[in-house]
């Protein structure tokens, strides 16, 4: 793997200088293309959390635009508990699910178990697709 560094270092930067100034700055690009620069595992699995975290996201924002809409003055009595929970619970969905594929990198699990928790993936596509449908049917 090659990497190119940018360094830009200016420990004593002149009076005229100092908002323009870099202390100790590195940057490092990977130059060569399709290599990963995290090791294995631990790249799918970033890229595996940000990724559901995202759909996870998405399909609490819907459910959340649907409350609002089919049931606007319920919605007003929503608290601060009901959106923290709305917060955290993709994150903790997202973690679950990454966390399946490091137990299977590690063979802890067997890929029937995976198999059935990648079928579940697909519950927050229709989640979403089904609170807009609603919402679609509640404004015509």
């Amino acid at each position: 793997m090659k990497f190119e560094f940018l360094c830009y270092a200016n420990a004593y930067p002149s009076p005229t200088n100092r908002d323009k100034h870099f202390d100790d700055l590195i940057i490092a690009r990977n130059t060569d293309p399709g290599q990963k620069i995290l090791p294995g595992v631990l790249d799918d699995c970033v890229d595996m959390f940000a990724g559901k975290s995202s759909m996870f996201t998405l399909a609490v924002i819907s459910l959340e635009r649907l409350h609002a809409i089919a049931r606007p003055l319920r919605h007003r009595q929503v608290t601060l508990g009901h959106y923290t929970i709305a917060i955290v619970t993709p994150w903790i969905l997202s973690f679950m699910v990454t966390s399946t594929q490091v137990l299977l990198h590690f063979s802890v699990l067997t890929k029937e178990f995976v198999t059935v928790v990648t079928i579940s993936l697909s519950t927050p596509l229709l989640t979403t697709c089904f609170a807009y449908c609603l919402i679609r049917r509640k404004q015509s």
